[in-house]
């Protein structure tokens, strides 16, 4: 193992911990073992508390459903000229998007597990503690839905990026456009989300960010620090980008 691993290295262990954490579900979520301790079912009250606020907050956005509008464009789209321009490579990369679509809307459903998590306290009335590994699985979702969300707005970029080469030549003009505003508005959705969930993940308990660490194996210990680092890079580029674009509108409107 290397002691110094680059930006890309780094961002791709984080990415393999996710992935390793995440694939096999949440399993078995409670103990077992009944605990009456007073101690133990005021903090699985406020386990649930804090699960009750967040669900809470992913239904009040709406977020399953902010992305269907996109994805229905991109479906009309590829019926109607996929095959004309299946050679484009603007065309290929709107097709990368549309992918990325799909997985972020059908495969993780984070509402789901944290319902069933709340529900499940509340159903033991709080005598059964949830286990270690739970907790971890939780945590480990939320930042797969940042890293999938960061992946998108970075290939939103690029298509921008073909897309108006083609526009300046003057090439399928009409068609490109579409495709920028297209890509322009998922890209800012997924730097809205990108924080919504951040500001979820730093609000749940402490025991999660804890566990999600210690399963990193002990002779890689160094590089604790530097997965948290990733997600933080990933945070900061956006609320930078977020005030540039406030700061700028500000400035159109002293103009006009």
């Amino acid at each position: 193992m290397k002691k110094c691993l680059n930006k890309i290295e780094k961002k791709k262990k984080f990415e393999e911990l996710i992935d390793q954490l995440t694939s096999s579900g949440p399993g078995k979520i409670f103990s077992s073992k009944i605990s009456s301790k007073a101690n133990s079912i005021n903090r699985n009250k406020k386990f649930s508390l804090v699960f009750d606020s967040a669900i809470e907050e992913i239904k009040k956005q709406g977020i399953k459903n902010n992305f269907i509008s996109n994805c229905s464009l991109y479906e009309a789209l590829i019926y109607k000229f996929g095959n004309s321009n299946k050679h484009q490579i603007f065309w290929k990369i709107s097709l990368r998007i549309y992918r990325e679509l799909k997985r972020i809307n059908y495969q993780d459903d984070i509402l789901g597990h944290f319902v069933k998590f709340s529900q499940g306290l509340k159903n033991s009335k709080f005598i059964y503690s949830p286990l270690r590994r739970s907790f971890c699985f939780f945590g480990a979702i939320l930042l797969k839905r940042i890293l999938k969300l960061d992946r998108l707005r970075l290939i939103c970029a690029q298509c921008v990026d073909y897309s108006l080469g083609f526009v300046e030549l003057g090439h399928f003009l009409t068609f490109n456009l579409m495709l920028i505003a297209i890509a322009s508005d998922i890209a800012n959705e997924s730097n809205k989300q990108i924080l919504f969930f951040a500001n979820i993940y730093k609000n749940l308990p402490p025991i999660i960010n804890f566990n999600l660490l210690s399963s990193i194996k002990n002779n890689e210990k160094n590089l604790k620090k530097n997965y948290n680092k990733d997600l933080n890079l990933i945070i900061k580029e956006i609320e930078g980008e977020l005030n540039r674009r406030e700061i700028e509108k500000g400035k159109k409107y002293i103009i006009m």
